[in-house]
């Protein structure tokens, strides 16, 4: 049996288990080269950006992770086309994570040690959209600021706060809700 005919395979069987109504099956986030073929609109570029830091207060806190998606979007709709670039970087806080952020983050002081954002990669990407977009951007901006003062020439938009969710019959707004109705596996289901 050769892979092709094992996805199809498994493929069918997931189709067949929730065409029942008694499963759901979650499936591995593939990416896509390409989201939206057909664009008429204007197109822009945004960045969709999360950090994990040593804690909640900014004044006291550091930013210990970095993830973004570059994204090019339909203006008139805000439709992905296609996703540009990713840079997923780590920053040493040069102080010992809390029990609670190594529980919520997933990562562990050895994990840091020596690391180091691509400052110029980040700031050259920031310079390249129109918009940036956290999931919570209540959060995220004041932090992204802190580190980076040239966050604060961007428009934000916040994805929990803006997005369609209630609408779109979703009952929480827990990242990890939406994911799971989405029937989106997660990589790291351990934190």
């Amino acid at each position: 049996m050769t892979s092709n005919t094992t996805s199809f395979n498994l493929e069918s069987m997931a189709f067949d288990l929730d065409a029942t109504g008694q499963y759901r099956v979650l499936r591995k986030f593939v990416p896509q080269a390409t989201y939206l073929a057909d664009c008429t609109g204007p197109v822009r570029q945004a960045m969709i950006i999360d950090t994990e830091t040593t804690g909640l207060k900014v004044e006291s806190c550091k930013v210990i992770e970095i993830g973004y998606a570059i994204v090019t979007y339909e203006l008139g709709t805000g439709a992905i086309l296609r996703v540009d670039d990713t840079y997923s970087g780590l920053e040493d806080p040069e102080e010992p994570l809390s029990e609670e952020i190594i529980k919520v983050t997933g990562l562990h002081d050895e994990d840091l040690v020596g690391q180091h954002f691509d400052d110029a990669r980040i700031l050259r990407d920031l310079g390249r959209v129109s918009v940036v977009v956290c999931f919570n951007s209540a959060f995220d901006r004041p932090f992204l600021e802190q580190r980076y003062p040239q966050f604060s020439s961007k428009p934000f938009l916040c994805a929990m706060v803006d997005g369609p969710w209630k609408a779109m019959g979703f009952s929480t707004l827990k990242q990890e809700y939406l994911v799971y109705q989405c029937a989106v596996l997660r990589e790291n289901p351990s934190f």
